[in-house]
């Protein structure tokens, strides 16, 4: 196996390990809110989602190290869709990490109001026992609604009273919709939270973005051009490096205030240092695919 392959998909699984530190880290600080630091209770449950996010985000991530190293080139074109989920995860946190605090509750109850309510109620349709499913899923919305009364209440937040009048459209008028990844990386969200990635990838954020756009293109049946084929691999490698390091620095300075801030600059030296090697090693696979384009030999 090539030592610059070897050697990224390990520093893969250290920054798997890393967000794991961090969504411990994360369990904490929530489990240290006071009563008055958090009387909607809507803040700790904002930390609980985002520390499930980063625990998916991590799982991810160790999948596709271990398949990395096991999997049969001309596999990875069915892994290329977790690379879209990764960005996913990332726009999500980033966009939601940059609006004022009031903003971000909002559009979390919101957003988890309208998942569960419309569509448990589009998706029960045709369904048998629909009437009991229906009624107890109606029951649990008002449950929901219910927790969140005061902060709705006191932010003037038109929430239906009936989950199947909770529609995307409602959503939309509420101006609390999330936005699109695409529209997310558009935006400046990252100026102040991705300087340390982007020292050693100038183009980090150009390159999530071109993910998102090119991987959901090939995961819905698009598949660029021949010659892309066989470069599989190489995305999954590169764009999950890029994608990880740029969470771990968005959760370092937005969330948990900096302590695993010497984990991260140790994790990106050595990042550094393979990243010759490893972009040679893409580049000569290139080559050879070209003039042997079955042959997959280059771990």
């Amino acid at each position: 196996m090539n030592e610059p392959y070897k050697i990224q998909v390990e520093l893969l699984n250290k920054v798997a390990i890393l967000l794991k530190l961090q969504k411990d880290d994360i369990d904490e600080i929530g489990k240290a809110l006071s009563v008055n630091e958090d009387r909607y209770g809507i803040k700790a449950a904002l930390l609980v989602n985002k520390a499930r996010y980063l625990n998916l985000f991590s799982d991810i991530i160790f999948f596709l190290a271990e398949k990395l190293l096991s999997e049969k080139g001309e596999n990875f074109r069915f892994y290329v869709g977790h690379l879209r989920t990764l960005v996913e995860i990332y726009t999500r946190l980033l966009y939601s990490d940059n609006q004022t605090e009031t903003r971000r509750m909002a559009l979390w109850v919101a957003d988890t109001l309208f998942t569960f309510g419309y569509t448990t109620y589009e998706s029960g349709k045709g369904m048998n026992n629909i009437r009991d499913i229906d009624v107890k899923n109606e029951e649990f919305y008002k449950t929901q609604i219910l927790s969140y009364k005061s902060f709705i209440n006191d932010e003037k937040i038109d929430i239906p009273n009936n989950r199947k009048d909770f529609t995307r459209k409602k959503l939309k008028k509420l101006k609390l919709e999330y936005p699109s990844p695409k529209s997310v990386l558009d935006q400046n969200y990252t100026k102040d939270c991705s300087s340390e990635t982007s020292a050693v990838w100038p183009g980090s954020i150009g390159a999530a973005r071109k993910a998102y756009i090119c991987y959901s293109n090939y995961i819905h049946g698009n598949h660029l051009t021949g010659a892309s084929h066989g470069n599989e691999k190489f995305w999954i490698l590169g764009t999950s490096v890029i994608l990880s390091s740029l969470l771990v620095e968005l959760v370092n300075k937005k969330t948990i205030n900096n302590i695993r801030v010497s984990n991260f600059e140790s994790w990106l030296i050595d990042v550094k240092a393979n990243k010759k090697a490893f972009t040679k090693f893409w580049k000569l696979g290139n080559l050879e695919r070209q003039s042997s384009p079955k042959e997959d030999n280059l771990t």
